[in-house]
């Protein structure tokens, strides 16, 4: 006979139960049942979830399909929109600043001291357009990517004739340089090779070539004239493709500001509306109640409109004595109580799709204070130093100098070596909250061995070796000069002071 737990078991259970089994069956495998309810409520349709769209696309399927609105929107908010402006400034000044500059580190000091010589040479030249250095096509380069969701740097080669010593110069390309739409069929190419969206990738999905248009696609008279003709095959080896992969397999990048693009433009709309009920309240000044029109009364000169409607003029000083049973009600335009609040909780979100805090990107510091200030600085600045190490220098910086190196080595230049020619990227360190407290805090990693100061002038931006090589340089011109030195640089103890 069964027991309680076990009737009420073979009542509870799937399956026919053996009250004589030890152990429960379980249930046999079948199709699923029809989808009645789900166990997330963010997986849920109700009222809640209505209007989300929820379309399970690969990446490849929403760049294709979207790249070119967002990209032409992106640009136009950029164009029009100082907020966008602002935010695209600011994010190119937090991930390249002045330009991250290299140092070579192949261990031999003669030799790198040839190295970082001979970019300095190049870096001013090595522009295709011939508009700026290296630095400004490193900040070209990351604001292009942040706009229009990606951009190119081409490798383009240069004749030993042109009196140049690295033979190799760089061009910064915008997205619309590789069709977005493959004007020949998508799919299988000659030796397995296959297309997507431009690029060429062989049979073990490496990139080997990228189709791109000879001039820009924009710039053309007509759409219609641009052809297959009009593409060549560019190697990979080449191009350096700068964008943010943000889904595994994803082959196009998206803008930067994409997910808070629609809150930019109708926070602009409101404030334009908002500009506009204030200018139509302000184009009357006052009423006069209870004169008498046909004794041509008025504060100032009175005219008539096409409806015979008497319109009087206010000007500065004027005095005007009322009649009897006149009045003068003056027009106070209103004030929308809610513009300041919404307008600060647009901007809050927009800067968190940014990555900026709210300081960042408006300059507002009316609420902030140096704690408050520094805690949204930090986690902005965690979020910024990542992009740098893993997008801004992969793909922009390490690029450029493998070119630099191929092409003095090309060139004879530089010695070819084993090991290559390593490098570290300097980056420029933001500008302090507190700088006094900052460099206090700097000394005592020093002190207490957490950090050496090799570490710290890397964090500034510098060159450990040619610090060092200035300070040394400096104290002995003041030596011979006889110039002392200051007391807290004669004596070493006394550079950290107590951190309170």
């Amino acid at each position: 006979m069964a027991s309680p737990i076990q009737w009420i078991a073979s009542k509870m259970a799937r399956t026919p139960h053996d009250p004589d089994a030890s152990i429960y069956p379980v249930p046999e495998a079948g199709p699923l049942p029809a989808r009645k309810r789900s166990y997330h409520t963010a997986a849920g349709v109700g009222r809640l979830n209505y209007g989300q769209r929820t379309v399970g696309t690969g990446p490849n399927s929403v760049t294709q399909a979207d790249l070119a609105s967002l990209r032409a929107r992106s640009r136009g908010a950029d164009r029009n929109s100082g907020t966008a402006r602002k935010a695209r400034h600011a994010m190119t000044n937090a991930l390249v600043g002045r330009g991250i500059r290299p140092q070579s580190m192949t261990g031999d000091a003669d030799l790198d001291k040839v190295v970082d010589d001979l970019w300095a040479l190049w870096a001013p030249v090595a522009d295709a357009d011939d508009r700026g250095d290296v630095y400004w096509m490193q900040r070209q380069a990351v604001a292009a990517w942040l706009v229009s969701g990606e951009c190119f740097l081409r490798r383009r080669s240069r004749t030993m004739s042109d009196g140049v010593r690295v033979p190799v110069e760089v061009q910064v390309l915008e997205s619309d340089m590789l069709p977005l739409y493959d004007l020949f069929p998508t799919g299988a190419a000659s030796n397995g090779e296959i297309i997507n969206q431009g690029v060429i990738f062989n049979a073990k999905g490496k990139r080997r070539f990228y189709l791109m248009y000879r001039t820009h696609p924009g710039d053309v008279a007509s759409f219609q004239q641009l052809n297959t003709a009009e593409l060549v095959r560019i190697p990979a080896r080449d191009i350096s493709h700068v964008y943010d992969a943000e889904r595994p397999g994803q082959v196009r990048g998206l803008p930067w500001g994409a997910s808070v693009l629609e809150d930019l433009v109708a926070l602009d709309e409101y404030m334009y509306n908002e500009a506009i009920r204030q200018e139509a309240q302000s184009n009357v000044a006052a009423f006069i109640i209870g004169a008498d029109q046909d004794l041509d009364q008025g504060l100032g000169e009175v005219t008539t409109d096409a409806e015979g409607n008497y319109n009087d003029t206010v000007e500065p000083g004027m005095m005007r004595h009322l009649a009897q049973g006149e009045d003068i009600k003056f027009a106070v335009p209103n004030v929308s109580p809610q513009l300041d609040a919404y307008s600060k909780v647009v901007y809050r979100k927009v800067a968190a799709g940014w990555g900026l805090t709210y300081a960042q990107l408006t300059g507002d510091l009316t609420s902030v204070n140096f704690s408050s200030g520094r805690m949204g600085h930090l986690d902005a600045a965690e979020q910024q130093a990542n992009l740098q190490k893993h997008m801004v220098i992969p793909h922009v910086c390490d690029p450029i100098w493998s070119w630099f190196v191929a092409g003095a080595i090309a060139a004879g230049s530089l010695p070819a070596r084993d090991g290559g020619y390593p490098v570290i990227w300097h980056a420029p360190r933001p500008i302090p909250i507190d700088r006094k407290k900052e460099l206090q805090a700097d000394a005592l990693a020093v002190e207490t061995l957490q950090s050496s100061l090799t570490q710290q002038i890397r964090r500034n931006g510098q060159d450990p070796d040619q610090v060092f090589a200035e300070i040394a340089a400096e104290r002995a011109k003041l030596a011979d000069l006889g110039i002392p030195l200051p007391a807290k640089i004669a004596d070493p103890a006394a550079i950290v002071p107590p951190v309170e």
